[in-house]
C-alpha cells in the first residue's frame, strides 16, 4: 500500500484534495478508517474546510481516476459534477491561465530591464525600440480575449503572440 489521496468538495462546489501519508496509518487500521480519520483531522485543523464532503472514486476531467501524482490541470477551477466526476469551470480556468500569462509577461519585462544606459549611450542599443517593446509587453493582456476559448485543452494550449525584443 502507498500514500493515498482524499478528494473532497467544499460547500461552494470547488474541489480540493489532501495526501494521506502511509506512515500515518496505524498498525492494523483498515484503509477506509485511516482515510476517514485523516479527512476528519484535515477538516478539524482547517476551519475554512467546514462542510466539506468526501468524493468517492473521483474521476479527473480527462476521464482518468484521480491518483497521487496525477496531472492537476487547472486545479483551482475544479468543480464536482456529481458521481465522482470532476469538471473544470472555464471562468475560473481562464483566470488561472491569465495569471500564468501575466507571470510570463512579468518575467519578460524583468528581462527587458537588462539593457544598460551605457549600451544606449554607445549607440549599440536603440532606446526607443526597448521602450516600445516594454510597452507592447505591458499592453499584451488587453490584446487578447480568453472568453472565446471553450475547452480546457484549448485554454492550456493558448499562447499569445509575444512581441519580439529589439535585436532579437
Amino acid at each position: 500500500m502507498n500514500d493515498e489521496t482524499i478528494v473532497f468538495e467544499l460547500p461552494d462546489g470547488s474541489v480540493r484534495y489532501c495526501t494521506c501519508p502511509l506512515k500515518r496509518k496505524k498498525p492494523g487500521e483498515l484503509k477506509a478508517a485511516w482515510l476517514n480519520r485523516i479527512f476528519l483531522k484535515t477538516i478539524r485543523d482547517h476551519p475554512e474546510l467546514t462542510g466539506a464532503q468526501r468524493i468517492n472514486n473521483p474521476v479527473l476531467p480527462d476521464g482518468t481516476p484521480f491518483r497521487p501524482g496525477a496531472p492537476k490541470k487547472f486545479y483551482g477551477a475544479w468543480r464536482h459534477a456529481g458521481a465522482g466526476r470532476i469538471e473544470i469551470a472555464m471562468p475560473e480556468a481562464r483566470k488561472i491561465r491569465m495569471r500564468q500569462l501575466r507571470a510570463e509577461r512579468n518575467e519578460r519585462l524583468r528581462a527587458a530591464d537588462g539593457p544598460t544606459t551605457r549600451e544606449v549611450e554607445q549607440g549599440s542599443l536603440d532606446r526607443q525600440a526597448w521602450i516600445d517593446y516594454k510597452q507592447a509587453l505591458r499592453d499584451l493582456p488587453q490584446n487578447f480575449d480568453l472568453s472565446t476559448i471553450a475547452t480546457p485543452e484549448a485554454l492550456e494550449g493558448f499562447e499569445p503572440v509575444w512581441p519580439t525584443a529589439p535585436g532579437g
